[in-house]
């Protein structure tokens, strides 16, 4: 009985390397930077490992669950509209077809510096 051939370079159909288009073994990865995550703040993909040449595509996403419409590298946080306070944010970042997701942001409320109530105003520490 004669065994199959096989060779290592003969790959699946479906695999999709997450390496560089240089060849080199640096993989990518997706960041999201530091900063308070409240009402209007931008948050910004960041994506190391490109050299060029390279399809990139963004989903934002809200505790695992996709933000429609928000497919930029960039996303502005509106409360109601696209988040909710307390929710994780994270970009899933597909380089050339394998996906990277980024690291979490928490939305969180921040009160402002300074209100009047009344006669009152009250500042902030």
């Amino acid at each position: 009985m004669t065994q199959p051939k096989f060779s290592p370079f003969t790959l699946p159909f479906y695999w999709k390397s997450p390496f560089r288009n240089d060849g080199s073994s640096l993989p990518y990865s997706a960041s999201i930077g530091a900063g308070p995550v409240i009402q209007g703040a931008v948050l910004t993909a960041v994506t190391t490992g490109l050299i060029g040449g390279e399809t990139v595509t963004y989903q934002w996403t809200r505790n695992g669950t996709n933000i429609a419409g928000a497919t930029g590298s960039s996303l502005t946080i509106n409360i109601g509209t696209n988040v909710a306070y307390g929710e994780a944010v994270r970009c899933v970042v597909t380089v050339n077809g394998t996906p990277f997701t980024s690291n979490a942001r928490i939305v969180s409320y921040q009160a402002p510096a300074a209100f009047t109530a009344g006669q009152w105003t009250i500042t902030a520490a």
